[in-house]
């Protein structure tokens, strides 16, 4: 997966749960909304519980984001090749 894609896809990730943080989606997201979006427990949970959870999983996807693109960030060098050269 390229680098484009990755910070792409934690993008978009992260508009949503900034979206039910910030920007009202935890309101519309009570009871079967948050069962089909987000998880079969989540459908329990009240706004402020739903905002919690959007905050702890948007840590945890920062970090998943920065732990998984370091690599690509560090490296500039292709990965060794481990063929061995027959004579």
């Amino acid at each position: 997966m390229s680098i484009f894609e990755w910070t792409l896809i934690h993008a978009l990730i992260a508009l949503f749960w900034l979206w039910i943080l910030i920007w009202g989606g935890a309101k519309k997201l009570e009871g079967w909304g948050a069962f089909f979006l987000i998880d079969w427990l989540a459908a329990r949970l009240d706004k402020e519980q739903l905002r919690l959870y959007a905050l702890l999983s948007l840590v945890i996807q920062v970090i998943w984001y920065v732990i998984g693109n370091r690599p690509a960030i560090t490296s500039s060098q292709p990965p060794p090749s481990y063929a061995v050269a027959v004579h």
